[in-house]
């Protein structure tokens, strides 16, 4: 089955496409990049370092087509952003400074090497054959691409990956995972369940994203969310840590009068899924809103850790 492309225009302020296909077939669109010294000729910027897209090897009629953009499609490598690299600038502002190059198919190798290793219920014996949907800027620094498994199913769920990625400074690295059942209405939210988040400026640990996805997939598995209980004040304090005061207002009326103590972990992802479904026009576009989610399903693991809930989470 071959990819085909569904929709064209503008994305962060960037030409993009928005592709549906098998995984393999999306990956072979994604470019690969390198980051180097900052330089024209002999003359060196030593501060700077300079991410570059590769040549695009195959240039043809249909290639072409697929690509979407005539222009992207060259021999020549071409520059995509100047970051800062690690000379003399470890620290400024208390935030570390030097760019880290973290290219999209290294992220996807990762995935799906623990996907593949992985023991499923339902064994996938080509786990890049499921279809998904991928957004691709134009020289492809800014990818968004999200899947179903549907061999990770556990009761009415079923697992779902979205995974974004950029090399050109404009949002982090982002894996966020969803229950999705296909009961659900187009107008209805997946349910976060678990999230990584990493920002360029920061070394990305050898297999951080492996290990992430190993606990995810076993604690999907096996973990007893549905049932195992976290404090009401524990979860609050974590909305209230990582919320700006104007998306903070949206708390008293997601979380409503409250008579018990504790809920489960489950009913916390439950509400999760409704602020961010009900304050949309207040979170500033979706690459936040996935980043918040990130960072507030994985803090929200790492309660239940603390609290001796979710063994399977560590």
């Amino acid at each position: 089955m071959r990819s085909s492309r569904e929709w064209q225009g503008y994305w962060q302020g960037r030409e993009a496409t928005r592709w549906k296909g098998p995984i393999k077939n999306l990956r072979k669109k994604i470019p690969t990049f390198t980051q180097e010294v900052f330089h024209i000729g002999k003359g060196v910027n030593k501060y700077k370092d300079v991410i570059v897209r590769e040549p695009i090897r195959q240039i043809g009629n249909e290639f072409e087509f697929d690509l979407g953009y005539a222009e992207a499609l060259t021999l020549e490598r071409i520059p995509i952003e100047a970051v800062r690299n690690d000379y003399k600038s470890r620290l400024f502002r208390g935030r570390e400074q030097g760019y880290k190059l973290v290219e999209h198919h290294q992220v996807l190798d990762d995935i799906f090497a623990e996907l593949s290793k992985h023991a499923s219920p339902t064994r996938m014996p080509d786990i890049e054959s499921l279809e998904a949907t991928m957004r691709l800027s134009i020289y492809g620094a800014r990818m968004h691409i999200e899947f179903l498994l549907p061999h990770y199913k556990r009761n009415s769920y079923i697992l779902k990956v979205t995974c974004r990625n950029s090399v050109d400074k404009k949002f982090a690295l982002t894996i966020n995972l969803f229950l999705h059942t296909d009961s659900a209405t187009e107008a209805e939210t997946d349910i976060p369940f678990d999230g990584f988040h990493h920002v360029h400026t920061q070394e990305l640990d050898d297999g951080a994203i492996r290990h992430f996805m190993s606990n995810a997939l076993r604690n999907f598995l096996y973990g007893t969310w549905g049932t195992d209980e976290v404090d009401f004040d524990q979860f609050e304090k974590i909305l209230h840590k990582n919320l700006t005061p104007n998306q903070r207002v949206l708390i008293p009326n997601i979380l409503g009068p409250r008579t018990q103590k504790k809920a489960s972990i489950l009913s916390f992802l439950e509400i999760l899924a409704m602020l961010f479904d009900e304050g949309r026009d207040i979170f500033r576009n979706q690459e936040q809103k996935l980043t918040k989610l990130a960072i507030l399903t994985k803090e929200l693991r790492e309660l239940a850790e603390e609290t001796g809930t979710q063994q399977l989470f560590t």
